[in-house]
């Protein structure tokens, strides 16, 4: 009987931590691609760009990110979608209230109208129709 040879995956053979030289590249990257200042990244970067550029393992960069530089905070193209997307609620929402007025005001032109309408038959009865000929 031959034995038998498991195969074992990338992630099953894959060190659990970062080698040194991962960790100063990784380093490297973010330098370059995390904002100190306001605490995200720039442009679109996150940390799963970072990890594949460095062919490594995101939460490897995630953990060296938030330990010596800051939390994730999104990156410059989710807050330009963001202010966006305010942007368009805020126009929508205008529109909605003005759409309403409208709606409330034609409301009130059918019932004027409506209520001319009664009117008009309520005299249509009141003179009737013998009356009408008679006038002619």
């Amino acid at each position: 009987m031959a034995a038998k040879t498991e195969q074992k995956t990338p992630a099953e053979t894959a060190p659990r931590e970062p080698t040194r030289v991962q960790k100063r590249e990784i380093m490297d990257i973010l330098n370059e691609v995390y904002d100190h200042d306001r605490q995200c990244y720039c442009g679109g970067e996150t940390d799963d760009t970072v990890a594949k550029v460095l062919n490594v393992m995101p939460g490897w960069v995630a953990g060296i990110r938030d330990e010596f530089f800051g939390p994730d905070g999104g990156n410059d193209d989710m807050a330009a979608l963001g202010d966006e997307i305010r942007k368009f609620m805020q126009d929508t929402q205008a529109r909605l209230t003005a759409a309403k007025l409208e709606v409330e005001s034609l409301e009130a032109v059918i019932s004027r109208v409506s209520s001319m309408s009664k009117t008009l038959d309520q005299i249509k009865d009141a003179v009737g129709p013998r009356n009408l000929v008679r006038v002619k």
